[in-house]
C-alpha cells in the first residue's frame, strides 16, 4: 500500500498543470481567438414566464432551520429527545453481502486528510474558546481516524483510450452531528488522492458544480459562491439560493436553481425552480421595477434537487414525485413527465421487463421503477441519468429485484414515442436515503456518490461513511474512494456496527439525514481538454483523415465550441484544422479532419481547444504509423445522435 500524507502536495500539484504548448502557442492561440470571437455575445431570448404558484420569500438565507437543540456541553452528540440516534439501542437490518466492490488488480493509496494545513486549522478552530467556531464536540467526532481516504484504482481502466495528464474531482465534504453544527469544505482531487485543493466554508454545500475550469460554484447555507481552487479566490455572489442544486448557463449569464423560499429554506421542501441574473443576481420575484428577465416555475410538493437544461426545456428532478419533469422554458408546460404518479413514458428497466407504476393497496413503492432520486438530469435528447436512491415515503429502504441497496441508473428516451429503456443499472451495495449523482464521463465509466446507512468498521468494504463510484459500462469499479470516519458517540469503538443516520423524534416521516462525513455530489473536471486515442482513415485516392473524439473541461448546460490544429511537430504550419462543438455532457461526438500530410511525413502535433483558449497539445506521431480507426468503440455505450 502507498501512503500518500498529504504534506507536500497542494500547490506543487497546481504547478505540474502545464500547457507544453511552447514556442507556436501564441499563433495558434491567437487563430483560435478568431474562431471564438462573439460567443460571448450569443444570447439565448427567454420569455419571462413566472409560474402561478404563491411563494413566501425569505431570500435573506439567514434564518436557516434548526430543528434540533444541543445540549449544554453535555457533549453535542449524546442526544436529548429531539433526536433519535440508533447506536446501542438498535442493531443494523442485516450483515452486508460480501460483494466486490473493488478494482481488478487495484492500486491502493491512503490520504491523511488531517495532515492537510487547512484541516489542522480547522480543527484547531474547534478547540479554542475564542474562536466562532468553538465546539470541542464536533471535533472529537470528527478529527480521525488518520490516513482517513482509500484511493482505489486501475489505472489503465480509468483512462481508457483518453489522452490527459490528471483527472479531477471535485465535491463539498461535511462532517456533522444529529444537530446543525458541522464543518465543510470544498474540495478538488486527483485521481491519485493528490488534494488539489481544499477550502473550508462557513456553512455545507450541497449540490457542487463548474462555473468554468478552474472555478468551483457552490450554494451554501451562507450564500452562492465562486471558488478559483487554482488562486484560492472565493468570492460572494450578489445572491442566495436553496442548496439542492445551481448551475450556470454562460451564453445566457444566468444561473438557474431552487429559488429559497421560505418553503425551501425552513423546511428543506423546494418546489420552485428560477432562473439568477448574472450580473445583478436579481430573480423575476426580487426586482421589484420588473426589469429582470427571466424565468421561474414552480411545483407544489415536489422537492426538487436538481435542473439541468437542454435548449429551451428545463429537466426538473422532482424527489418527491420520484419524477423528472420536462418544462418548456418559454410557456412553462410540462412536455413529459419520466416516473412517479404523472409519468407519461413505457418503461423498461434494466433486467426487460416493463413497469407498470400502480399505486393501489399502498404499494407505490415497489411498482416504481426508481424511488426518490437525487440528479436526475438531462444528458441529451437521448440519455438522462439518475441515482436511485430507493427509500419509500416513510424512508424504508424498498426490495426491489436487485435488493434494497441504492443504485446508479442511465436510461435510453425515445421522446416522440414516449418511451424509456434503462440502459445502464449498477446497484452500489450502499443503502443511501438521500443525495448521490450518476454522470457519464468522457471515457465511458459512470461516476456517482452513495453515503451508507450502517457503518461497519470491521468489514474492509464496508468500513467507509462515504463512497466514490467510477465504474464501466460492464459494472465493473475502476475508482472507488472511501472515506472513513469515527463512531460519533464512541470514537474509540473501531469494530461494533454503528448508524450512519439519526431521524427526529416522534416523527416517522421526518427526514433520516446522515452524520459523519458526507458528500452531495461529485463532478469531474479535467485541467485541459482531453482527447480520444487518434487514428486514421485511409481511403485510396482521397486526402488522409484524422479522427477523435475530444471532450471539454468539464460539463455544462450547453455545448461549448471547440477547434483544433495538426502541424508537423515544433513548427505552426498547419496541416489541418476544424472547428466543432464539445458535448455538454460528454457524450462522445467524433471529429474528422483532412489532413494533408507533408511528402516526408513528419512526426505531428494535435492541439484541441476551449473557448477559454485551454489547449491539450498531444503527439500523435507520422500518420503514416496511425492505427486504422476500429469499426466499434470498445469503451464507449452511449451515443447520441449528433
Amino acid at each position: 500500500m502507498e501512503v500518500n500524507p498529504r504534506s507536500n502536495q497542494g500547490y506543487g500539484t497546481l504547478e505540474r498543470i502545464g500547457y507544453r504548448i511552447g514556442a507556436s502557442v501564441d499563433t495558434r492561440v491567437s487563430r483560435a481567438q478568431k474562431i471564438f470571437v462573439g460567443f460571448a455575445s450569443v444570447a439565448v431570448v427567454m420569455a419571462v414566464i413566472v409560474g402561478t404558484a404563491s411563494v413566501v420569500k425569505n431570500s435573506a438565507m439567514e434564518n436557516y432551520n434548526s430543528l434540533y437543540s444541543v445540549n449544554e456541553r453535555g457533549l453535542a452528540y449524546v442526544t436529548d429527545d429531539s433526536v433519535v440516534y440508533s447506536f446501542g439501542t438498535e442493531t443494523p437490518e442485516d450483515t452486508p453481502p460480501e460483494l466486490n466492490r473493488f478494482p481488478k488488480d487495484p492500486k491502493k493509496i491512503s490520504v491523511d486528510l488531517f495532515s492537510h494545513p487547512k484541516v489542522v486549522e480547522t480543527m484547531e478552530s474547534l478547540l479554542d474558546e475564542s474562536n466562532e467556531f468553538y465546539d470541542p464536540d464536533l471535533h472529537d467526532a470528527c478529527n480521525g481516524p488518520d490516513n482517513n481516504i482509500d484511493i482505489y484504482l486501475n489505472e489503465d481502466q480509468m483512462r481508457a483510450d483518453l489522452w490527459y495528464s490528471d483527472a479531477y474531482s471535485a465535491f463539498g465534504l461535511d462532517c456533522r452531528l444529529p444537530n446543525t453544527n458541522h464543518i465543510a469544505f470544498l474540495v478538488v482531487m486527483g485521481a491519485m488522492g493528490d488534494i488539489i485543493n481544499i477550502r473550508r466554508i462557513e456553512r455545507r454545500a450541497e449540490s457542487v458544480n463548474l462555473y468554468n475550469t478552474s472555478t468551483i460554484l457552490a450554494s451554501t447555507q451562507r450564500g452562492v459562491y465562486l471558488w478559483n481552487y487554482i488562486t484560492d479566490t472565493y468570492e460572494r455572489t450578489k445572491f442566495s439560493a436553496d442548496t439542492h442544486t445551481l448551475i450556470y448557463r454562460q451564453s445566457e449569464n444566468r444561473f438557474y436553481g431552487c429559488y429559497p423560499d421560505k418553503k425551501a429554506i425552513e423546511l428543506h421542501e423546494p418546489n420552485t425552480v428560477c432562473s439568477f441574473d448574472g450580473v445583478s443576481g436579481k430573480t423575476v420575484f426580487d426586482d421589484k421595477l420588473q426589469k429582470t428577465k427571466g424565468w421561474a416555475w414552480s411545483d407544489a410538493s415536489a422537492h426538487m434537487n436538481y435542473i439541468t437544461l437542454g435548449g429551451d426545456a428545463a429537466y426538473v428532478s422532482e424527489r418527491q414525485n420520484s419524477a423528472l419533469k420536462k418544462v418548456n422554458m418559454d410557456t412553462n408546460e410540462v412536455e413529459w413527465v419520466l416516473g412517479g404518479r404523472e409519468n407519461t413514458f413505457d418503461i423498461t428497466i434494466y433486467d426487460g421487463s416493463s413497469v407498470d407504476i400502480t399505486f393501489r393497496g399502498g404499494a407505490q413503492g415497489t411498482s416504481q421503477p426508481w424511488n426518490h432520486q437525487h440528479k436526475f438530469q438531462h444528458l441529451d435528447d437521448q440519455y438522462v441519468s439518475l441515482f436511485d436512491n430507493n427509500v419509500d415515503n416513510d424512508h424504508t429502504f424498498i426490495e426491489k429485484s436487485w435488493g434494497k441497496d441504492s443504485r446508479m441508473v442511465v436510461l435510453h428516451i425515445d421522446q416522440e414515442n414516449q418511451k424509456a429503456e434503462e440502459v445502464f443499472s449498477w446497484p452500489t451495495g450502499d443503502r443511501a436515503r438521500s443525495y448521490g449523482g450518476t454522470d457519464i464521463l468522457a471515457t465511458g465509466n459512470v461516476l456517482g456518490s452513495s453515503y451508507v446507512d450502517w457503518v461497519f468498521p470491521a468489514m474492509e468494504d464496508y468500513q467507509y461513511h462515504q463512497n466514490i463510484w467510477e465504474v464501466n459500462t460492464a459494472g465493473e469499479v475502476v475508482w472507488r474512494v472511501g472515506f472513513k470516519g469515527l463512531n460519533i458517540v464512541a470514537p474509540e469503538d473501531v469494530t461494533d456496527p454503528y448508524p450512519h443516520h439519526f431521524r427526529k423524534a416522534g416523527d416517522s416521516l421526518s427526514d433520516v439525514m446522515p452524520v459523519g462525513w458526507n458528500i452531495y455530489n461529485v463532478e469531474r473536471v479535467y485541467p485541459l481538454p482531453v482527447v480520444s486515442q487518434p487514428c486514421a482513415i485511409r481511403s485510396e485516392g482521397q486526402p488522409d483523415q484524422l479522427q477523435f473524439m475530444p471532450f471539454n473541461t468539464l460539463r455544462s448546460q450547453e455545448d461549448y465550441p471547440g477547434a483544433a490544429f495538426v502541424a508537423p511537430s515544433g513548427t505552426v504550419d498547419y496541416v489541418g484544422s476544424t472547428t466543432f462543438m464539445f458535448h455538454k455532457s460528454w457524450l462522445p461526438r467524433l471529429v474528422i479532419m483532412d489532413i494533408d500530410t507533408p511528402a516526408d511525413d513528419p512526426e505531428l502535433t494535435l492541439s484541441v481547444g476551449n473557448h477559454w483558449d485551454e489547449f491539450a497539445v498531444i503527439e500523435i506521431g507520422k500518420m503514416s504509423e496511425l492505427a486504422d480507426c476500429p469499426a466499434e468503440d470498445q469503451f464507449r455505450s452511449f451515443f447520441p445522435i449528433s
